[in-house]
């Protein structure tokens, strides 16, 4: 798979992230689960860090090397 390819997969997966976090904390909204907020607050964390293509493509290239 070219690293152009597994990009893409990352940034659709990184952004499939975002809007499951924003969802989980809507939930917590509502129903006040605390699990719900962790699980909100990580999956936009994990956008936070990957949403530019250099650091996809710094995070898939250290992936690689380990």
């Amino acid at each position: 798979m070219t690293l152009k390819r597994k990009e893409r997969q990352l940034a659709a997966i990184v952004w499939f992230n975002l809007g499951m976090g924003i969802y989980n904390i809507y939930i917590f909204h509502i129903e006040y689960i605390i699990f719900n907020l962790a699980i909100g607050v990580l999956n936009i964390g994990v956008w936070a860090f990957l949403r530019n293509e250099e650091l996809r493509l710094a995070y898939i290239k250290n992936r690689k090397n380990n």
